[in-house]
């Protein structure tokens, strides 16, 4: 992977976070697969409560009266953690380049 080095630190940072969301969402997800009755809400609620889906659960309210299908859901939730992963990416590449200025 000697073209990963060559991103800028915002686009890794958006990459890694949307790799954590999707996997996190996958495991919620395969919970049904491998468990059957009351069993895979507690496995599946593991992941939503610990995984990086959990603030827009809290948020899910304030959408108003429109009700939001779980994959539209989703795929807000993976666009926000790509822009929070963008923006600790540049904040992490900002502070190397002021390294590297100042040495």
């Amino acid at each position: 992977m000697k073209f990963w080095k060559h991103w800028p630190y915002w686009l890794r940072g958006g990459i890694i976070t949307v790799g954590i969301t999707i996997v996190d969402i996958l495991l919620m997800y395969s919970c049904d697969l491998f468990t059957s009755g009351y069993s895979s809400l507690g496995c599946g609620l593991v992941f939503a409560v610990f995984g990086p889906i959990f603030p827009l659960f809290l948020f899910s309210e304030s959408f108003g009266p429109f009700p939001i299908s779980t994959e539209v859901f989703m795929m807000i939730g993976v666009i926000v953690w790509f822009i929070i992963g963008s923006l600790v990416g540049l904040l992490i590449g900002y502070i190397k380049s002021k390294k590297k200025n100042v040495q």
